[in-house]
């Protein structure tokens, strides 16, 4: 019967107890707890609070690209000089207020080959001043263009946009492409723009374009 009182009966060798079999049960679950805990601790398995598992928990680890940045610059002394004699020990870079991690390379450059548009308006409002804007794009392109070494493509705009002398690095044809040139009509400047962008795009690695 379950949950009787023990009772207590003498044998020969002294005394036994007699009890219900929830007692032995209950005794065989303990004894079996027991000996779980002296196989886990023999084994190097610590009990502590999550004792369920032996495996630690993976660390926590975020990973993010990022892409290098090329900065380019120039610098000028007080006289508005260029100077080249400068070294990435004389700069102090800050990215929001902080200086980058690593600077890879530090590189001077200078007498770049140039891939130039050279944009002239030619609508009736310019009329008055014509001939000056003639003149400054024919001293601009005898003074910067370097034969061998740089192109440009001369285009004029007015209602409409239109190529004059694509990309060439004979600076006389440009300078005789400029004479033909006269003022009238509306001014189409930024389609000028898109049409002297969508010239250079195609352009492979260009040293420095200008427009």
């Amino acid at each position: 019967m379950v949950g009787a009182v023990p009772e207590i009966l003498r044998t020969h060798g002294g005394f036994r107890l007699r009890a219900p079999l929830s007692c032995f049960l209950r005794g065989l679950t303990l004894l079996a707890i027991a000996l779980a805990q002296e196989y886990l601790t023999a084994g190097g398995v610590p009990l502590t609070g999550h004792a369920a598992t032996s495996l630690e928990e993976p660390s926590f680890c975020i990973t993010k690209q990022v892409d290098e940045v090329n900065l380019v610059f120039t610098v000028t002394d007080s006289k508005r000089r260029l100077r080249g004699d400068l070294s990435s020990a004389d700069f102090l870079l800050f990215d929001n207020h902080r200086p980058p991690e690593k600077i890879r390379y530090f590189q001077q450059q200078s007498s770049l080959p140039l891939q130039i548009a050279l944009l002239i308006d030619a609508g009736s409002s310019i009329t008055g001043r014509f001939g000056f804007e003639k003149k400054a794009a024919d001293v601009f392109l005898k003074k910067m263009l370097r034969p061998g070494v740089d192109q440009a493509f001369l285009v004029a705009f007015n209602d409409e946009v239109h190529l004059l002398h694509d990309f060439t690095d004979n600076v006389l044809a440009l300078r005789e492409s400029l004479k033909v040139l006269k003022p009238g009509g509306d001014t189409a400047l930024y389609d000028a723009i898109v049409f002297a962008a969508e010239k250079l795009r195609p352009i492979r690695n260009p040293p420095s374009p200008a427009a």
